[in-house]
């Protein structure tokens, strides 16, 4: 996906460079030796501002205070897995989840002695854990003996396929959690990316029962796009999240100061580059969708009872959606027979020279494919925050000045950038909704149309699939 000439839609960044704010709070605090010493080992010290800003963030969303209020700070949500994982599981342990896990999941539970176990989920219910689906587990496998009782679940929420948990679906499956003795970790780090229309995520660990059970997980990668400054944060019950902030401090001590500054200047931000973001997400989501009727308006011309595409389902947050690729499958090409979603990923990067993700290491085996969205174009949209940057970038600098200095000095206050030129929004991100739709009708509808041919020539069955989106 890092090759020249590939439009890739794997790339699991954000929309646009994070708020001018926390650029400038950056560079304030490189000037401030008091704050940011480089000299001073500050990482081995608790920064409770932002501990305080993340537990308010936890206790709006619903989470008591005796869960909300106990923080742990790592060099991502990676390494807050990890910290789980080695804190409360033991050798052997279960771990349950559905479809769309994050890819990397098997390998940090196989690092850690643990196994995970994909629960078969409905697409329906856009892969989202259910009791009825966790019931019928448990029935065909603990209760036959064919596994051991797991020890706890990985939940979601936003999922990695853009859904969302219900308040109430939640308190169904705290009923399950606490009848079954479970623990849980609730991965929120695509919360404030929820679409136009769609509720906040709610939280597992808000419900009944669940102070004592769930570690919650947020961040700023996803959501303020500030991915590269490696922190993510989680709060739950006392004693684990102590035995989390432990094995921290004795493994690798890896976030500094100046990222926690940076995570609590985009925390303190106001909502409209968030609104602004999740707005551009859900135009570019129907931007796809059109691509996809275009596709079998044109499949269906070329060969009419050739199988359609459609989305799995409706994505409601987050930077990506899942597509049915079912209409290729038995399909010839140069590479050979497409048969799932790893070939249909080999189909596309050869053929169109586009990048995706296939769903195989998400926990689905057919033909799915996932399209990331939010950072098409994300480079072409550097130019058009670079003023507003420096302009708060430079606020921040004068700022300081006038505090080490007893000089006037002449400045013009844009408080975080908020009085510089606007950045225009709209085209700021024309140019990734550009490279979509070339990605979509210029390369790989041309590549679809060539496998198929004529009265599905290429194609091993004739069966007619719904189509649509």
């Amino acid at each position: 996906m890092f090759d020249a000439g590939v439009i890739s839609l794997a790339h699991g960044d954000g929309t646009r460079r994070p708020p001018p704010g926390a650029l400038r709070a950056g560079v304030e605090a490189l000037l401030d030796p008091a704050l940011c010493a480089f000299d001073d080992y500050l990482f081995l010290q608790r920064f409770e501002a932002l501990e305080d800003r993340v537990s308010q963030n936890f206790r709006q969303a619903g989470i008591p205070a005796e869960s909300a209020d106990n923080i742990c700070i790592e060099c991502g949500t990676t390494r807050l897995f990890g910290a789980f994982l080695h804190c409360a599981a033991e050798q052997g342990d279960l771990f349950l989840a559905a479809p769309t896990y994050y890819h990397s999941l098997p390998d940090w539970c196989a690092c850690f002695g643990a196994e995970l176990v994909c629960v078969p989920t409905s697409p329906h219910e856009a892969y989202k854990l259910t009791v009825p689906a966790l019931e019928a587990w448990f029935e065909q496998n603990v209760a036959t003996g064919r596994q051991r009782k797991p020890r706890g679940l990985f939940l979601f929420n936003p999922t990695q396929t853009g859904g969302l948990y219900s308040s109430a679906e939640l308190s169904e499956l705290a009923r399950f959690i606490a009848d079954n003795d479970l623990i849980v970790l609730a991965d929120h780090v695509f919360a404030s990316t929820e679409f136009p229309g769609s509720p906040p995520a709610a939280y597992l660990a808000a419900q009944d029962g669940m102070t004592d059970r769930v570690v919650t997980l947020g961040g700023v990668s996803k959501s303020h796009n500030l991915a590269n400054i490696r922190i993510g944060w989680a709060c739950g019950p006392r004693q684990l999240i102590e035995e989390m902030r432990r094995y921290s401090v004795s493994t690798i001590i890896s976030v500094p100061r100046l990222n926690k500054i940076m995570a609590l200047a985009a925390l303190d931000d106001d909502r409209k580059f968030l609104n602004e973001n999740a707005k551009e997400c859900l135009r570019r989501v129907k931007l796809i969708q059109d691509c996809i009727a275009h596709w079998n308006t044109e499949l269906h011309r070329h060969a009419p009872n050739f199988p359609g595409f459609r989305l799995v389902h409706r994505p409601r947050a987050g930077h990506s959606l899942l597509l049915s690729c079912d209409a290729l499958k038995g399909c010839h090409w140069s590479g050979g027979k497409i048969r799932n979603n790893v070939d249909v990923t080999r189909f596309f990067l050869s053929e169109a020279r586009v990048a995706v993700s296939p769903a195989f290491s998400s926990g689905l085996d057919g033909c799915e494919i996932r399209i990331c969205f939010a950072s098409v174009g994300l480079s072409e949209t550097y130019f058009y925050s670079s003023e507003t940057e420096c302009r708060a970038v430079v606020d921040g600098v004068r700022s300081h000045l006038r505090k080490e200095s007893a000089l006037p000095i002449a400045a013009t206050s844009f408080s975080n950038g908020n009085n510089a030129p606007e950045a225009p929004v709209n085209q700021m991100f024309l140019h990734g909704r550009t490279m979509i739709q070339e990605a979509m009708i210029e390369r790989m509808l041309p590549a679809i149309l060539k496998v198929v041919g004529p009265k599905e020539k290429n194609h091993d069955q004739a069966t007619v699939h719904e189509g649509g989106t």
